[in-house]
């Protein structure tokens, strides 16, 4: 299609950063990049800072308020209506506009055609058309040669020349306009803008087809989609090699059976010619050529019947190689990681908390992840087998942020990872941890990497602290962790009052509060055996003493 396509979205100023960065191949060059044709890009307009184009939004918006406050001298000085004089921007104000132009399959090949400086010079003429149509002011354009179509990258100032902010005013019905604004620099090419979806979707278009999917989903389904088409191009070659073969053979099946019909009429007219011939051979002769005839127009319909299938064949190899072209031609870049901000230690009463950059994965991302991935399945067995390798992908995931956890009652993995998506962030003995209510976790990919020692400290004490009471489930990685928290809780005589989700680690559990038993287990004393009476002793003089107490007791007188 011969369409050109303009897409724009708005940028903080930590985005611009990143856009300039992509812009400038600087840092981390993407795969898809061939590093040898960098330098043919070309920056027609350099790309202003995103300092300076803060500065150039604060500016626009104070010439706003100055201009708004002599409209209104009867307000209060310094306010105009509900709306103070703004003194700088705020972090998640956007101060840049970002957009890209593309072309589509035929465009592109004529684009590619042109001069270099003719290509700078439609596309900073496109870019102008878009600036003066948003009223503001175009602040960079770099064109890019590097990737597998040409295309161009700008950005204009956030706030238009009055003061207002294009991100109230770039709705789906000025988006749209801006598609016949760049189609203008290409006008004379006969290139135009691509159909609106709305269009698309009335001309019977599947409408997964104008379902938007982001660069990172792209570049996830890229991979898979092309070998899928080019497994489906194999088997149509193959199909059309056979129907070409079978057509084959039936056109000499064909061949000889006309040679065999000839043959017969030549015998017909020898016999005709020849005295003497009797009608008898004549309707023989006759029948073997109607049969001769039968045969060949049975052969001649086997023929058409399986050109016509080596004729589909081919249409059908054309239209997978046509898929395959295309899907090759696109043009995307893999995301960056998720970061976010960690708080170290406890938050002081007074001042600002020290906190500190982590890289993590939130669940919330993974389960829509997985949602779309399972509402693609039924569309194609190449869908049901991309659905496959995501869910395989999210199970990952799922499995990683359940790992290195504690919990007071058994838990599910999504219900574990909802929790850690919601949890707080501290730091103990070195390693980040997230704590919820019912939940004591790890994060991965912290850099970095804290030891098993580190890690089990940090897991048993802040669950220790966190469940003062019942059974700590604990979910480890490795078995060096889960020893070590069977040493700390020996050591504070709690191995009755934990237990671990992987059966390995549990039977190492088992075993030591076994051991344990056995070793503060006191034994029992034998009782002491019976010892036999003895006869009491007494003295010779016992036996005479009288039965009453009036008498003298022997040797007393």
């Amino acid at each position: 299609m011969r369409a050109v396509s303009v897409r724009v979205n708005t940028k903080t100023a930590k985005g611009a950063a990143g856009e300039g960065a992509h812009a400038h191949r600087t840092g981390r060059i993407p795969d898809y990049v061939d590093q040898s044709r960098m330098h043919q890009n070309s920056e027609p307009v350099p790309f202003t800072s995103p300092g300076d184009l803060s500065d150039l939004c604060l500016s626009r918006r104070q010439s706003r308020y100055d201009r708004e406050a002599a409209e209104a001298p009867a307000r209060q000085p310094g306010q105009t209506g509900a709306k103070y004089k703004p003194r700088k921007m705020a972090q998640n104000a956007a101060v840049s506009v970002a957009g890209i132009i593309t072309f589509g399959t035929e465009a592109k090949a004529e684009i590619e055609a042109l001069e270099p400086a003719e290509q700078d010079r439609r596309f900073k003429e496109a870019a102008d058309k878009i600036a003066d149509d948003l009223n503001t002011s175009l602040e960079g354009l770099v064109i890019h040669r590097d990737e597998s179509s040409v295309h161009a990258h700008f950005q204009l100032a956030a706030y238009d020349k009055n003061g207002e902010p294009l991100s109230q005013t770039l709705d789906i019905t000025r988006c749209s306009k801006l598609q016949d604004v760049g189609a203008e620099a290409y006008a004379d090419l006969e290139i135009t803008r691509g159909k609106k979806k709305a269009q698309r979707i009335a001309e019977g278009e599947d409408f997964s087809k104008t379902v938007h999917r982001s660069v990172r989903q792209l570049h996830q389904d890229l991979p898979e989609e092309i070998a899928a088409e080019q497994q489906k191009l194999g088997k149509a070659q193959e199909r059309r090699e056979t129907a070409e073969r079978k057509a084959q053979q039936a056109e000499q099946a064909r061949d000889a059976a006309g040679r065999e019909a000839e043959q017969y009429r030549g015998e017909l007219k020898e016999l005709e010619q020849q005295k003497g011939t009797t009608q008898a051979d004549l309707d023989a002769a006759q029948q073997k050529l109607a049969d001769a005839e039968a045969a060949r127009q049975k052969e001649q319909a086997a023929y058409d019947k399986l050109r016509k299938r080596a004729d589909n064949a081919q249409k059908r190899e054309q239209k997978a190689e046509e898929r395959l072209a295309h899907l090759k031609e696109k043009d995307w870049s893999f995301p960056k990681p998720r970061k976010g901000t960690a708080l170290v230690g406890d938050a002081p009463y007074i001042g600002k908390p020290e906190t500190r950059e982590v890289r993590f994965f939130r669940a919330s991302e993974v389960n829509d992840w997985r949602e779309k991935t399972l509402m693609q399945a039924d569309e194609s067995d190449k869908n049901a087998r991309k659905a496959d390798e995501r869910a395989k992908k999210a199970d990952k995931i799922v499995d990683e942020l359940n790992r290195n956890t504690a919990t007071i009652k058994r838990e599910t993995p999504h219900s574990t990872a909802l929790k850690a998506a919601q949890a707080t962030v501290q730091e103990r003995y070195g390693v980040i941890i997230e704590r919820t209510p019912g939940l004591v976790r790890i994060p991965p990919n912290q850099e970095p990497d804290p030891s098993h020692k580190q890690k089990a400290a940090a897991l048993y004490r802040a669950a220790k602290e966190q469940f003062p009471e019942g059974m700590i489930r604990f979910n480890v990685r490795d078995e060096a962790t889960a020893r070590t928290i069977i040493d700390y809780a020996e050591a504070d005589d709690m191995l009755g009052r934990i237990q671990f989700a992987d059966e390995a680690h549990e039977t190492l559990h088992d075993r030591a509060l076994i051991e344990y038993n056995e070793r503060h287990t006191k034994p029992q004393k034998p009782e002491p055996e019976p010892q036999q009476e003895q006869p009491e002793h007494r003295p010779s003089w016992w036996d005479d003493e009288p039965d009453n107490d009036q008498g003298n007791s022997p040797g007393l007188g």
